[in-house]
C-alpha cells in the first residue's frame, strides 16, 4: 500500500551522524569483533549465521551497520549501505541482481531515520533494513514509506534488475521465491509484506493500475480488512480482503510465524486468484516482485539471506 511515484541515523535512543558511523567503521574495520562486541562471524568460526543475525538485532543500529563490515572483512565480499530517503543500489545473489530501495515519502514534519544495507559474495548474501519513526505521522494514512528489496523494475526507483521484467502475466506460469530465513523485529506499528502492481498497459502510472497485491507475512499493530476469501500458496494459508482502494487486494498469512521463519511463495497463486475473481486478466503487466517493511510508528530491523527468484 505504498505511494508510487539524512545523513542522520537514529535507533531507539541512540543517534549517530553518518560521518561518525563511517569514521568509526573505518577505525575498527581491522577488528570487527571489537567494533561490534560480537563473535567472529566468518565461516572459520563455524558460527551459525542465524545466531549472528539474532545478536545484531539485539544490538544498536551502529552494530547493524557494522555487521556488513564484519562480513566484508572477507576478500570476496562486497557491501553497501545508505540512509538517504529514496536511496537505491543493486546487490548480487548468485547469478541474479536485486535492488534495495529506501522508499520514503514522509514530510519534513515527520522526523525519521532508515537504513538499507546489503552484502554479497560468491558464497554469501544478506539484505538488512532498519527503521526508526519516533512519532505518529502528521499526514496521510500513517504509512511513511516502504523500505524494500525488489527484483525486476521498480518504477519509483527507476532501476531494472532483470531484463525479463516487465512482462504480460500470460507469458509465464510461476514466479517463486524460497527465502530460508526471514527475521523481523520491531517496536510500534509496522507490516512486512510483498507489494506488487498489475498494470493494464504502459506507462506504469497510478491511472493504469489494474490491481495492487499486498501480501502480509508478519505485522504488528496493523489490522486487516474483513475476510471474504482464502487461498493456499506453497502450503501456507492466506486470507483475502479488499483494501481502502477499490483495486487494492490485501492477503495475509493466517498464522503468525515465529522469527526467523522460512517463506516459500508463488506469486502466480495470487495472480490466478485475482483472475478467477475477474480482478485481473492475462494481458496485465507485472513489473517486479518486492518485499519490504511499511513502518507507521516505532523502530525495528528486517533481515533476509536470500531473495532468489524462479520464473518460468
Amino acid at each position: 500500500m505504498r505511494q508510487m511515484s539524512r545523513d542522520k541515523w537514529q535507533f531507539r535512543n541512540r543517534s549517530l551522524r553518518r560521518e561518525e558511523i563511517e569514521s568509526q567503521m573505518g577505525k575498527d574495520r581491522a577488528d570487527p569483533r571489537r567494533f561490534l562486541g560480537l563473535p567472529d562471524p566468518t565461516p572459520s568460526a563455524k558460527q551459525s549465521r542465524r545466531r549472528f543475525v539474532e545478536q545484531v538485532l539485539a544490538g544498536t543500529a551502529l552494530a547493524m551497520a557494522g555487521a556488513t563490515v564484519a562480513f566484508a572483512a572477507r576478500a570476496d565480499a562486497q557491501w553497501r549501505w545508505a540512509t538517504e530517503d529514496y536511496a537505491t543500489f543493486t546487490i548480487a545473489e548468485r547469478d541474479q541482481i536485486h535492488a534495495l530501495f529506501n522508499n520514503t515519502w514522509a514530510t519534513p514534519n515527520d522526523p525519521h531515520s532508515a537504513m538499507i544495507a546489503g552484502l554479497s559474495s560468491p558464497s554469501n548474501f544478506e539484505a538488512h533494513i532498519a527503521w526508526d519513526w519516533p512519532s505518529p505521522a502528521t499526514t496521510g494514512n500513517g504509512v511513511r514509506g516502504y523500505h524494500t528489496i525488489y527484483h525486476g523494475l521498480d518504477t519509483a526507483a527507476g532501476v531494472c534488475t532483470d531484463s525479463r521484467f516487465p512482462f504480460q502475466i500470460s507469458q509465464h506460469n510461476a514466479l517463486k521465491l524460497d527465502i530460508p530465513n526471514i527475521t523481523v523485529r520491531g517496536e510500534g506499528v509496522w507490516a512486512l509484506a510483498f507489494d506488487l502492481f498489475l498494470f493494464k498497459q504502459r506507462p506504469f502510472t497510478e491511472d493504469n493500475v489494474q490491481a495492487e497485491i499486498f501480501i502480509l507475512l508478519k505485522r504488528q499493530g496493523r489490522s486487516v480488512p474483513s475476510q471474504d476469501a482464502s487461498l493456499n500458496s506453497s502450503g501456507i494459508a492466506y486470507g483475502h480482503g479488499k483494501g481502502w482502494k477499490s483495486n487494492l487486494h490485501v492477503f495475509w498469512r493466517e498464522d503468525d510465524p515465529d522469527v526467523p521463519f522460512r517463506q516459500t511463495i508463488d506469486i502466480y497463486d495470487f495472480i490466478n486468484f485475482l483472475k478467477s475473481q475477474g480482478f485481473a486478466s492475462d494481458t496485465n503487466i507485472l513489473t517486479m516482485t518486492d518485499l519490504g517493511v511499511e513502518p507507521t510508528l516505532g523502530s525495528g530491523v528486517f533481515s533476509l539471506d536470500s531473495y532468489y527468484v524462479t520464473l518460468y
